[in-house]
């Protein structure tokens, strides 16, 4: 989570928390992805 916060993948909510144990949406799942693939 940390690291995944620190290259950017993940902002967290609104407010700029996490929620690790939350569940996540299919755009926030996809968002990640595409940032994900553009650090390669």
């Amino acid at each position: 989570m940390k690291w995944a916060v620190g290259v950017g993948l993940i902002g967290g909510m609104g407010d700029g928390t996490v929620c690790p144990q939350g569940n996540a949406t299919r755009a926030q799942v996809s968002a990640i992805i595409e940032r994900h693939i553009k650090t390669q």
